[in-house]
């Protein structure tokens, strides 16, 4: 959790939302840092309750407009049939000049890291090629016709799940094209996008991950998906 809410801090005291907050974690390690934070789920986790809490939908928050200073989520996205509705949400309840933070899966990325399936890493060659031509259809797509761009939805059979899968349970293809396009948008700028969730233990992973951050096509085909936007200011 260190990365994302090292990204969701603006300032001394800063006002943030987690969406899809789980157990809580990083809202207590931004509570503790002196923000003020509020962790939203639409179940809350048993030792959750108090002020710091919200049970609530991610499509329709319970907050003003231009409420927060950061508003985050953090690998739901994939979780959701309607995606774009929690993005609309987030660039509606952060201030101008806020931040959104957003860490997913990449589900037609790291062709070169596992072999195919993005859901199941199986497949081989085959799904590294298909994986790899749905990126770039969606790629294309997210600049001739940004307004119209959507993510796919994914079918997994959830009671045949692979040995060894990760991310069987995610039926949204995220792909962080898309994600670009939807927060273009909703009136956010993309100032970062990296592609590692999370800070490496490894020198040598993190200075060829921050390599990889500098190289557009490039970051987008390795890792996950970590994106942080900007709430324009004139808007």
């Amino acid at each position: 959790m260190a990365k994302y809410c090292d990204w969701m801090v603006i300032g001394r005291h800063t006002w943030v939302l987690d969406i899809g907050c789980g157990d809580g974690t990083p809202t207590h390690l931004l509570t503790q840092r002196g923000h003020r934070a509020v962790g939203l789920d639409l179940r809350l986790w048993p030792w959750s309750p108090g002020p710091h809490f919200v049970q609530a939908d991610g499509l329709r928050l319970p907050f003003r407009d231009r409420t927060f200073d950061a508003v985050g989520s953090f690998t739901m996205l994939e979780h959701l049939e309607h995606p774009e509705g929690l993005l609309a949400e987030m660039a509606r309840v952060v201030r101008p000049g806020g931040r959104l933070v957003i860490g997913a899966p990449n589900m037609y990325g790291s062709i070169l890291l596992h072999p195919g399936d993005s859901v199941t890493h199986t497949g081989g060659f085959p799904r590294y090629a298909k994986n790899f031509a749905l990126h770039v259809k969606k790629q294309l797509e997210s600049i001739v016709t940004p307004k119209r761009v959507a993510f796919d939805q994914l079918e997994p059979d959830m009671t045949q799940v692979p040995e060894g899968a990760s991310d069987y349970d995610a039926i949204c293809a995220t792909d962080p094209s898309v994600v670009r396009a939807m927060l273009r948008r909703y009136g956010i700028r993309t100032v970062h996008q990296s592609p590692s969730l999370e800070y490496s233990a490894s020198p040598l992973v993190e200075t060829v991950s921050r390599a990889v951050e500098v190289i557009p096509g490039l970051r987008d085909m390795f890792g996950g998906i970590f994106i942080v936007g900007e709430r324009v200011p004139s808007d």
